[in-house]
């Protein structure tokens, strides 16, 4: 979709934070058309647009690198919400298994970790966390949702990707 594109209460827009041009105003009508009931779902942003997400969200939105340590290169989906159907915690664990019975210490071991699986921790103030750690959090607007995808699906390592993701995009190129 075109980001000047005019939208209404039944849009449901997705925009590639990676693409948007630095500086990146939001049109006319689009807090309008969130408060109304659209969707905005914003994948891959980063602190520099976070005056984006404020102006979206009417509300100050903050962005850091993980809070703890212990979870990088991995999430924990919170419940089975709207956001999250068929999403397993196996799609969220990019580590590898270190090969014992239990690997229950692994987790917290960082030599471990394949890759990130978010490098934001998106959060805001009345927002509903779906993957911890910030990784896919829902901000509610009037009516709307503008919906704030940090997960780094499009990573192309396999190990990390579970090859099984790309699939559910529609990006299936297995042969």
């Amino acid at each position: 979709m075109q980001t000047d594109a005019a939208i209404d209460k039944n849009t449901v827009l997705l925009l590639d934070a990676a693409t948007l041009p630095s500086g990146f105003a939001v049109p006319p009508g689009w807090k309008a058309a969130l408060d109304d009931g659209a969707t905005i779902i914003v994948h891959g942003a980063s602190p520099e647009q976070k005056p984006l997400l404020a102006n979206l969200a009417g509300k100050p939105v903050e962005m850091t690198v993980h809070p703890y340590a212990m979870w990088e290169g991995r999430g924990y989906r919170n419940g089975f919400t709207w956001l999250t159907p068929g999403l397993s915690h196996i799609e969220l664990y990019w580590k590898d298994y270190d090969g014992s019975d239990g690997a229950a210490a692994q987790v917290e071991q960082l030599k471990y970790k394949i890759e990130d699986l978010n490098r934001w921790s998106v959060s805001a103030n009345g927002a509903i966390e779906h993957v911890f750690p910030g990784a896919l959090v829902e901000i509610p607007v009037g009516k709307g949702h503008l919906i704030v995808d940090n997960i780094r699906w499009e990573t192309a390592n396999k190990k990390a990707g579970h090859d099984g993701i790309a699939c559910r995009l529609g990006h299936d190129d297995r042969t």
